[in-house]
């Protein structure tokens, strides 16, 4: 099978020898005719003979259309742009051409005057351009679209007023630019108006479209389709490598039995990420921050042992909540449910990973929960505190003061389950960094007092956070290479013993 590029040599090939055979044929008649005396050729013959030349000119035509597809359209301007031709250019040539050969054939085939029929056509292409203006400029239009070429077919495009929302291009014809928005459907805009108006290409800067879909398990916390919607949005929030304009988009796409289908499109930066790269890294963070936040992400696992647990869980809470009144079982339900979320969260902290169920318990109960909107400062770096917050939801950023104290240093961004402001809380240290949302952020925040509670009714419970806050010291000691492993473990002991005390000594100051 012939590439299209062989194909088209093999055509003008036919064509070019289809035309020498007529033009050969009819120079040897012509030959013979000239001849024979002209009183004796009859009328019949010269019409034969101008028809020939006509037919022999029109061919011609298709020729020279097909020489300038294979030699200018395919060889110079494609191999110089690497684009396509528009179809609506070559057609445009392709007539005036035809345009030219008809007005030679009159003129030299039929030996016509052509004074009068350019002057007659001119005086009818006014008229017919007064009438037909609007069809003329929008070919016009067209024409204008091709060669600058804004957009072409495949590229992602909006007018702003007209067409707000992400469009696909079609096809772009004489009269009117065709484009399927995201619903499907087919629309037909006028050249003039896509040539008067602001159009905004998305796939001229060197962005692609992503889409990635999750299944979100219905009935697993008291769900709320904002809570899961929001939590994405605060994973897309964290990456420079995608376009904010237009910006991502996270929607349900479809509800099942058992779940809910949240599609994410957004734009992503090809200078900086690839496709493959990106989705992984989107995939991964939103499950795991949906996770965290108390969703279950995918089919839900069926765990037989924990089934048993928490159906004695909930025999309890039932003969619990049969007893109260009327008025009171909402507010326990509800309450119930922010409990069994707290406690899910509160487990995933690498701070208190050493508790006790008891434990977790106790203090799950005693947070309170805080929500931030975008860009609200949370903590400045040098103030007072004597309380912790762990992010449930969302995405936070941490600043640092610059040495002369003028601004703010980016060095970091916080997403659940991660948890600041422990130093301020333990043993009453000054902020040590400024935190500020980046989207809407849902944090518990654990007290001073809370904390002195929990710490009365577990008292070992100082030494096993003080070994976690040890353990993180000594690791980060250990990666800038200030301690060998026997030196770490000798200096985590100390560090114990003084932290311990610290801890008490602050909480007794109250």
């Amino acid at each position: 099978m012939l590439s299209p590029r062989l194909a088209r040599y093999r055509n003008l090939l036919i064509i070019s020898s289809v035309f020498l055979i007529l033009l050969i044929i009819y120079l040897f008649f012509n030959a013979r005719l000239a001849t024979v005396p002209l009183a004796i050729i009859k009328g019949e013959r010269i019409y034969a003979a101008h028809l020939a030349e006509t037919i022999i000119w029109l061919v011609a035509w298709v020729l020279i259309t097909m020489a300038v597809d294979v030699f200018i359209w395919q060889g110079i301007v494609f191999r110089r742009t690497g684009n396509p031709i528009p179809r609506l250019l070559k057609s445009s040539v392709n007539l005036v051409l035809l345009l030219l050969i008809v007005i030679f054939i009159v003129a030299t085939v039929y030996h016509k005057e052509i004074t009068g029929l350019v002057a007659t056509t001119g005086a009818l292409g006014i008229v017919i351009g007064l009438s037909l203006r609007g069809v003329i400029e929008n070919a016009a239009q067209g024409i204008a679209l091709n060669i600058e070429r804004p957009f072409k077919t495949g590229d992602y495009i909006t007018i702003p007023g007209k067409i707000d929302e992400l469009a696909i291009v079609r096809d772009i014809t004489y009269r009117n630019t065709y484009i399927e928005d995201t619903n499907g459907r087919m629309i037909a805009i006028p050249n003039s108006v896509i040539c008067s108006n602001v159009v905004r290409n998305y796939s001229r800067n060197n962005s692609k479209l992503l889409s990635v879909a999750f299944d979100v398990v219905l009935g697993v916390r008291d769900m709320s389709t904002h809570d899961v919607i929001r939590v994405i949005n605060a994973v897309l929030k964290q990456h420079d490598f995608i376009v904010n304009d237009p910006p991502p988009q996270v929607y349900i796409s479809s509800v099942k039995s058992y779940d809910v289908t949240y599609q994410v499109s957004l734009w992503v930066l090809r200078s900086k990420i690839d496709l493959n790269t990106a989705t992984h890294v989107l995939n991964e963070q939103i499950i795991e921050q949906l996770s965290a936040a108390g969703f279950s992400v995918g089919h839900p696992y069926i765990d037989h042992d924990g089934i048993q647990q928490q159906i004695a869980t909930v025999l309890r809470e039932v003969d619990t909540f049969e007893k109260l009144a009327t008025e009171d079982k909402s507010a326990f339900f509800q309450q119930e449910m922010l409990s069994k979320r707290a406690f899910r969260v509160l487990r995933q902290v690498a701070l208190f990973s050493e508790l006790t169920e008891a434990e977790f318990t106790v203090l799950s109960q005693r947070m309170s929960t805080v929500t931030i909107k975008a860009e609200d400062y949370i903590i400045h770096q040098g103030e007072d505190g004597d309380s912790m917050y762990i992010v449930v939801e969302g995405t936070l950023q941490v600043y640092i003061n610059s040495p002369d104290g003028k601004e703010l240093i980016p060095v970091a961004k916080l997403v659940a389950p991660q948890y600041f402001g422990e130093m301020s809380l333990l043993i009453g240290d000054k902020r040590s960094a400024t935190i500020v949302a980046l989207s809407d952020v849902e944090l518990y925040q654990i007290t001073r007092d809370t904390m002195g509670v929990v710490f009365e009714a577990h008292p070992d419970l100082i030494e096993k956070i003080s070994q976690k806050i040890a353990e993180q010291r000594m690791q980060n000691l250990q990666k800038m290479h200030e301690y060998s492993s026997k030196e770490a473990v000798v200096e985590k002991q100390k560090f114990v013993q003084a932290f311990v005390g610290k801890i008490k000594n602050f909480f007794m100051k109250k």
